[in-house]
């Protein structure tokens, strides 16, 4: 009786490939036997990962042991810790510490007023420039107005002496002193 059979498709790395090529003859075998290897590791692990599971276990448990004595060698460390002087020390850096804690909100505040003062200024400023601009957009409109009407000026005066409405002039030369 023939088996059943699927097809696989899978994309390897080149090295891959040649190498199977080396050993087998086509890639149908290739894969074949290393499927077949992987389900078998996979079995004995199983069967090894058992055992390791149990050495972990043991070794999570002394570890357990030694942190729980640990930890009551630091509970008796904690309860000398207790003693009056220990106490008065704590209350005097649990002050200390309410103390700074305030001091951190007064300056917090005081930064915040700041900020807030920092950014009505940028405000003002920013409406001074706003009136700034309209100010210079209103003098460049009338620069430029003066240099259109200077422009007309220059150009009728330069009309009018084509025009010839201005007299001649009568100018003698130096040697011709008696003409009138």
């Amino acid at each position: 009786m023939q088996q059943s059979k699927k097809s696989v498709t899978a994309r390897i790395p080149q090295e891959l490939y040649d190498k199977c090529n080396q050993h087998y003859e086509n890639m149908t075998d290739a894969v074949i036997a290393g499927l077949e290897l992987l389900c078998n590791q996979n079995c004995n692990t199983n069967v090894i990962a058992s055992g390791e599971f149990k050495v972990q276990i043991e070794e999570r448990e002394v570890k357990i042991k030694e942190l729980q004595n640990l930890n009551n060698s630091l509970v008796k460390e904690l309860e000398n810790y207790n003693e009056p002087e220990n106490k008065k020390i704590l209350e005097l850096q649990n002050i200390r510490v309410q103390d700074l804690q305030e001091q951190l909100r007064v300056k917090d505040q005081q930064q915040d007023a700041r900020i807030a003062d920092l950014k009505e200024q940028i405000q003002a400023l920013n409406e001074q420039l706003k009136i700034k601009d309209e100010q210079l957009r209103t003098k460049d409109d009338q620069i430029e107005k003066v240099n259109e009407i200077m422009k007309g000026q220059v150009a009728n005066i330069f009309n009018l002496t084509n025009i010839k409405l201005l007299p001649p002039e009568n100018k003698k030369r130096w040697w011709e002193f008696w003409k009138n």
